[in-house]
């Protein structure tokens, strides 16, 4: 089975100034908690998390896949057998190299979002 992820990340300057997170990777890992699901269902500033360098290469074996988001901030996976993928839960991390109309800082940053909640775009086989 073939599976479809895709979403938009912006970031706030204010409440009413959403700015979109573009030329970002999006990776997404295996998830490792046994508590999935309260993380998906948890606020995102409860499980949004900066991740040190050690703690990002810890995960490099874990990785399933990675796009760059476009120029508003957009990104898809394409997830199937070529990522050994089957449908199981997947942690959510950002890269970042620098911030939109912002010069490159001292380092890169790599933070983790979420896990997140599953919906259906399948028609259900009970449906009339």
């Amino acid at each position: 089975m073939n599976y479809i992820f895709k979403g938009r990340l912006c970031g706030y300057i204010c409440s009413e100034c959403p700015e979109p997170l573009s030329d970002v990777i999006v990776r997404l890992y295996r998830a490792t908690q046994p508590n999935v699901t309260a993380l998906a269902a948890a606020q995102p500033k409860d499980t949004f998390a900066i991740l040190s360098d050690e703690e990002t290469a810890a995960k490099a074996g874990r990785l399933i896949a990675e796009v760059k988001t476009d120029a508003q901030g957009n990104f898809v996976f394409a997830l199937g057998e070529a990522q050994k993928y089957g449908g199981e839960a997947f942690d959510i991390d950002v890269y970042c190299a620098t911030v939109p109309r912002r010069p490159p800082g001292p380092r890169p940053l790599q933070f983790s979002i979420t896990s997140p909640a599953w919906r259906s775009n399948t028609p259900s086989s009970h449906a009339r």
